[in-house]
């Protein structure tokens, strides 16, 4: 029923009212297979994302590889849904501005995560063999992949479903039917959103590691690692492989962590939290540069000077000056 309420000089309010039920269907009315249904609204969203418009041309994906394009100037993106047609489409889209891998399960997407590290992953929630919140879940709790931003996309849109999704530490939820450029920028925004904390731990001398993390598992792994560093800071025979030792990792997972977090490899890292230990030592104690370079972990002044020099664009006794003149 339609209903009409309209005032002149105001404007018009219509109801429409639904009878509730099945009642006032006739029997061939009735879809009583609900695959039929979810079918339906499988092909509808397809047809949704294939008019969006868009000027990209669609890409052929390799099947060997699973790679979309080989070129390494794109982050590579995991794309991770049981629906044939809108992997497809999806991953010709996406080819554009991204390297393409797939994966119609979240099993298969968990072993694929591991075997290519992608820079980001988006899945659905719904599929066979292991679900979206599951595949999240283990993502974010295993040292091999936790540093991975996840989006998760679902048909379901009630609250509940949106706390249960970003409680498996999910970075981002989109409700189906989605926009697709809507899915592509938010993609790039977690990519930039992580370089630009990695860019941020580089410039600042002082930071906690849950300010440039995304995950308790990444956090843990970055205190622990600074930890080990600082306690052995002022051996200069302190060096990567002690460090995978203390951290009990191998030195390649070691090298990939701090890459994925940092942007850093282990032994820059290392490097560059010395550097931030001088210049606070600079700041706040009356130590000579040749006593700073010792206490940071370094044997001869003159390499620290220029290391120092490399990665603060001045020498110490030149930023300790221009700090002094800021004061």
């Amino acid at each position: 029923m339609l209903f009409v309420r309209s005032e002149q000089g105001k404007g018009s309010s219509f109801s429409v009212l639904l009878p509730t039920g099945n009642k006032y269907l006739t029997p061939d009315e009735i879809i009583k297979d609900k695959s039929i249904i979810t079918e339906t609204a499988r092909n509808i969203h397809i047809k949704l994302l294939a008019e969006q418009p868009s000027n990209r041309q669609a890409k052929s994906i390799k099947e060997t590889s699973g790679v979309s394009d080989n070129s390494n100037e794109k982050p590579l993106l995991l794309f991770i849904d049981d629906d044939d047609d809108l992997c497809s489409y999806a991953c010709d889209y996406f080819s554009k501005s991204f390297n393409v891998i797939n994966a119609i399960n979240g099993q298969e997407g968990f072993d694929k995560a591991n075997q290519y590290s992608p820079d980001i992953i988006i899945s659905d929630i719904i599929m066979p063999e292991v679900d979206g919140l599951e595949l999240c879940a283990r993502l974010k709790s295993d040292i091999n992949t936790s540093h991975i931003p996840v989006i998760l996309l679902t048909a379901r849109s009630e609250v509940e479903n949106y706390v249960e999704g970003f409680e498996t530490g999910a970075d981002d939820y989109i409700p189906k039917p989605f926009n697709i450029e809507v899915l592509e920028a938010k993609s790039k925004s977690l990519i930039e959103n992580r370089r630009k904390l990695r860019k941020s731990f580089i410039r600042s001398l002082d930071f906690v590691p849950k300010d440039i993390t995304t995950s308790p598992t990444d956090e843990q792994f970055l205190q622990r690692t600074l930890e080990i560093i600082e306690q052995n800071i002022t051996n200069p025979e302190f060096g990567v492989q002690k460090l995978a030792g203390e951290m009990c990792v191998s030195r390649s997972l070691l090298h990939k962590k701090l890459t994925a977090i940092v942007d850093l490899s282990a032994n820059d890292f290392i490097t560059l939290i010395k550097l931030k230990k001088s210049a606070l030592l600079l700041i706040n104690s009356n130590l000579s540069i040749s006593e700073i370079a010792f206490e940071a972990g370094f044997n001869d002044p003159k390499y620290f000077s220029r290391c120092f020099k490399k990665h603060f664009g001045k020498s110490p006794s030149e930023y300790l000056s221009e700090k002094i003149q800021s004061q």
